[in-house]
Formats: C-alpha cells, structure tokens, sequence
C-alpha cells in the first residue's frame, strides 16, 4: 500500500515537466494577449483620425461627398442603387451607406504618416520577437 501511494522520482519528473509546458502556455497566451491588445490600439487610433477628419469636415465637403454617392446610386444597377433611388435621402438605411462611403472615402485620405505609430510598433515586433524566440524552446529550457 505504501509503495502505490508514495510519488515517485517519475512522478515528480512528470509533474515538473507539466508544470513547465503549462507555465510556457499562459507566457505564450499573455504574449499573443499583448499583441492584440496593442494591434487594437493601432486600429483605435486610425478610427479617431477618421472620426476626427469626418467632425472637421465644413457643409460643402459633406455635400461634395453626398453628391458623389448619389451619382454613384443613381448610376448603380445594384440592390443599394435600387434601394437609393426608390428610398432616397430620408431612409435609415441609405444613410447608413453614406456613411460607410464616407467613412472608406476619408480612410483612403490617410496617408502612412498619419497611421504610423512607432511606439506601438517597436513594442508589437519586440513581442513577435519573443514569441519566435519562446517557441524555438523546449520545456527544460533548451533549444530545439
């Protein structure tokens, strides 16, 4: 009885070895975690300069725009050319693909400069860079 309930050098060799694979794991998750997290923030900051190009935008440019989407539904065979011209200006939906269009029209005026962040990406490359060098190791540590 005392032989089956006593841990074994084996046991123990499996155990450590567990909780290295799983200590590997939860680096590797907080890693990838930490990526997405600053990638989003990439994102959040184009959608401000988006929002704030849209808000800076005078009556004349918002109707430039507007007239530029109505020619492009009214020349549409599509179901969205078919919907403007039946629905017009007053339906939600309409509105709705205005605004999609000026939203996609205002990111294309973004240029590289605007979008770089260098902060954000010197820390997401560092991450990449510990994730490629955590992956080409074992669980003792070694190199494969």
């Amino acid at each position: 009885f005392e032989l089956k309930t006593r841990e074994t050098n084996a046991d123990k060799k499996k155990k450590a070895e567990y909780e290295k694979l799983r200590a590997k794991s939860v680096q590797r998750e907080r890693i990838q975690k930490a990526i997405y997290d600053l990638e989003r923030e990439k994102e959040d900051h184009e959608k401000a300069l988006i929002i704030d190009h849209k808000d800076a935008l005078s009556s004349d440019e918002i109707e430039k725009y507007k007239q530029t989407f109505e020619d492009l539904m009214k020349g549409s065979d599509c179901s969205k050319g078919n919907w403007f011209r039946e629905k017009g200006w007053d339906d939600w939906i309409v509105k709705l693909d205005f605004d999609m269009f000026l939203w996609n029209k205002l990111k294309e005026t973004l240029t590289k400069e605007d979008l770089e962040r260098p902060d954000l990406d010197e820390k997401i490359e560092e991450f990449k860079q510990d994730m490629l060098i955590f992956s080409t190791k074992k669980a003792g540590g070694e190199k494969c």
